[in-house]
């Protein structure tokens, strides 16, 4: 399908536009041959033409199908086809001499491949339209900005999805951790203090191992 889009289409209507191009150039050959009988035609009908092309002008809705009428150029011709082939049926309903050949080539053609006969064609009816102004070209419309206008513009859509992150064990802070390690820990009660030693006994070093003599007998009563 898409060597058919790339490759095949684009030749195809290549060929189309050449042989476009072709038909145009050929019917414009033959039209310039023509434009001598049409002046004279439109010169001895001009008094039935001349109310009929106000008529047009003044009924037409758009200032670019007013610029063609009154201002033709082959720019204007060229950029604005629709209109153009808009005008060129409306003088051809009219019976304006020469418009019907044109219209129906640029149907098959498009009025841009034609803008000489179309020049001369929208040329011829101007004459009749020097006593109508040309309105002025309206301005682009603008207006003020709201608020709401204005929207933030959204991300697009991204069709891979990015899996969430591995959970996270809950991990106190340090402080939290070091009380509840002071509070697990047991509380241990202060050795007693130490007893004094007891004071050293001094034992004499002469001790005489003689024993005392024994005390006398006492006197015996009379």
């Amino acid at each position: 399908m898409s060597y058919w889009k790339s490759k095949v289409v684009p030749k195809i209507k290549k060929f189309f536009d050449k042989g476009k191009k072709k038909g145009a150039a050929e019917f414009s050959k033959n039209f310039d041959s023509s434009k001598e009988s049409l002046d004279k035609e439109i010169g001895e009908k001009s008094s039935d033409l001349s109310p009929k092309v106000v008529e047009i002008y003044r009924s037409s809705s758009t200032f670019i199908a007013k610029k063609l009428l009154k201002e033709p150029n082959e720019a204007t011709v060229k950029e604005n086809s629709d209109a153009t082939q808009g005008v060129l049926q409306e003088l051809a309903t009219a019976g304006f001499p020469g418009a019907q050949g044109i219209a129906d080539a640029g149907k098959k053609y498009g009025p841009a491949l034609l803008p000489g006969p179309v020049v001369y064609l929208f040329e011829k009816a101007s004459v009749f339209l020097a006593e109508e102004p040309l309105p002025e070209e309206p301005k682009a419309e603008t207006r003020e900005v709201s608020a709401e206008d204005v929207k933030p513009a959204e991300a697009p859509a991204t069709t891979s999805e990015t899996p969430p992150p591995p959970p996270v064990a809950d991990v106190p802070p340090p402080a939290v951790v070091e009380e509840e390690k002071k509070e697990a820990e047991p509380i241990v009660a202060a050795p007693p203090p130490e007893a004094a030693p007891p004071a050293a006994v001094e034992i004499p070093t002469s001790v005489d191992p003689t024993p005392p003599p024994p005390a006398p007998p006492a006197d015996k009563p009379e």
